[in-house]
């Protein structure tokens, strides 16, 4: 593989590829699609071709004059969101336990949904993988 191949991000393409994974749009990436579009005046979709990205995707990038980082918008529909704060507070107290959050959020909040739900609701709250 060359240089150039992996300066372009068509290394990083190929392994996301191959790993099943989804690319998501940090800023070097951003910058480097504005570069394409801009300076090397490519088109979306060759961009969108060569980064392995969905040309909506660089669409979005090109029309955006500065960097966002991706952000989840919060539910307010779940079993969970009355107890938000209390979670944020409490899981790092007690390590991120699913079972001991449930098992308060039950005893002493009132709520009724399942073990299954806590511990997704956690996920984002842990330790890094």
């Amino acid at each position: 593989m060359s240089l150039d191949e992996v300066e372009s991000g068509s290394m990083i393409a190929v392994q996301a590829e191959q790993s099943g994974d989804r690319i998501m749009v940090n800023k070097d990436r951003w910058e480097q699609i504005q570069r394409m579009f801009r300076s090397e005046r490519r088109s979306i979709s060759a961009i969108a071709r060569e980064l392995g990205v969905d040309r909506k995707t660089v669409r979005r990038c090109v029309r955006s004059a500065t960097w966002q980082p991706y952000q989840r918008a919060p539910r307010e529909d779940t079993l969970l969101a009355d107890h938000e704060d209390f979670l944020r507070q409490r899981a790092p107290q007690v390590r991120y336990s699913a079972r001991i959050l449930h098992q308060e959020l039950c005893a002493g909040r009132g709520f009724t949904g399942n073990y299954d739900v806590v511990k997704r609701f956690g996920v984002p709250y842990g330790r890094a993988a």
